[in-house]
C-alpha cells in the first residue's frame, strides 16, 4: 500500500516526465507492479481493511451478562467460557473485560441506576416486601437513593435489640452521687522544718 505522496509522485512520473513503468519504478524504489497499478487509478484511494471478527464475538453477551450479575475476575470469565467451548486466549479476554467492565468506585457506583435497582431488586427477595417498601421510603425522605443506604436501613430494623438488663436500667442521679475520698497530698507537702 503506498500513501498519497507516492501516489502524486508516480503521477508525475507518467505524466509530465514521461517515464515509462519500469523507469517510474526504478526512481522511486518500487515494484513495477506496483507503479503499473497506480498508474492506471485515476485517483488515490486509500485501501480499505474488512473489518475483522473477533475470537470473542459469539462469547460477548454472555461476558457481559457474567460481568451484570457479579464482579467476576477476568480469570473467572476465562474459565467459564472455556466450559462453553470458547477456544480464545487470556489476554484477548481480559483487554475486552478491561474496556466493558463497569468503573469501579464510589463515584461510578452512585451514577449507575442498575447497580442500585438489581441490588434493590435482590432485597425484595431477601426481606419483606413491605419493609423494602418502608426502607425505599425513608431512603427518599432524607434524600439518600443508593442501595447500601436501603440495605443498612433494612439490616438496622432486622436487628434484634438486646434486652434491657440492670446495666442499661441505671438512673441518672446515681451516676451523680459518688462519693470520691480526698487524695492524700503529704507527700507534696513542703517541710520548711529544719531536723536539727
Amino acid at each position: 500500500m503506498i500513501d498519497y505522496e507516492t501516489f502524486a509522485k508516480i503521477r508525475d512520473c507518467r505524466d509530465r516526465q514521461g517515464l515509462t513503468i519500469a523507469q517510474t519504478a526504478r526512481a522511486l524504489g518500487l515494484h513495477p507492479q506496483t507503479v503499473a497499478t497506480w498508474s492506471a487509478r485515476a485517483r488515490f484511494e486509500q485501501r480499505r481493511s474488512r473489518p475483522r471478527g473477533s475470537i470473542l464475538d459469539p462469547f460477548k453477551t454472555r461476558i457481559t451478562r457474567l460481568l451484570d450479575t457479579h464482579p467476576y475476575s477476568a480469570q473467572q470469565i476465562f474459565q467459564r467460557l472455556r466450559e462453553e467451548g470458547y477456544g480464545g486466549g487470556l489476554t484477548i479476554l481480559r483487554d475486552y473485560v478491561r474496556r466493558i467492565r463497569p468503573p469501579d468506585g464510589l463515584e461510578q457506583r452512585r451514577l449507575n441506576v442498575r447497580h442500585h435497582v438489581r441490588k434493590i431488586l435482590a432485597l425484595a427477595e431477601i426481606y419483606p416486601a413491605d419493609a423494602v417498601a418502608r426502607a425505599i421510603s425513608d431512603g427518599l425522605a432524607f434524600q439518600a437513593f443508593s442501595a447500601e443506604y436501603i440495605t443498612n436501613i433494612l439490616e438496622a430494623r432486622a436487628r434484634a435489640l438486646p434486652e434491657p438488663g440492670p446495666l442499661q436500667l441505671t438512673r441518672r442521679h446515681d451516676l451523680l452521687d459518688i462519693d470520691i475520698a480526698p487524695p492524700d497530698l503529704n507527700a507534696y507537702e513542703v517541710n520548711d522544718h529544719d531536723p536539727e
